[in-house]
């Protein structure tokens, strides 16, 4: 049996975060009826996917599902304060 160490700890690392990633994206199409590419740009300019990429405040660890949400939470709350600047010029 062969032990496992740092590298390996870090691919295993690597690997559960692009999983993380995909159920993410996969998560926020299905809820919006976005495309694959629609819903990859809304994760990635979130402020959860760097986080998310340097495995930081243990968001790593929660339902893909529960991130999703959260993504798109603040998505929205983003959407209408760049609405209600518009309003205001």
């Amino acid at each position: 049996m062969e032990r496992i160490d740092e590298r390996t700890m870090q691919a295993v690392e690597k690997l559960r975060c692009t999983n993380l990633e995909a159920q993410i994206v996969r998560d926020i199409a299905s809820q919006t009826g976005a495309t694959p590419e629609e819903a990859l740009r809304v994760y990635y300019t979130s402020d959860l996917a760097p986080l998310i990429e340097r495995n930081e405040c243990g968001l790593q660890f929660l339902d893909g599902k529960y991130l999703a949400d959260e993504v798109l939470e603040h998505a929205d709350e983003a959407s209408n304060e760049d609405d209600d600047l518009a309003r205001a010029d």
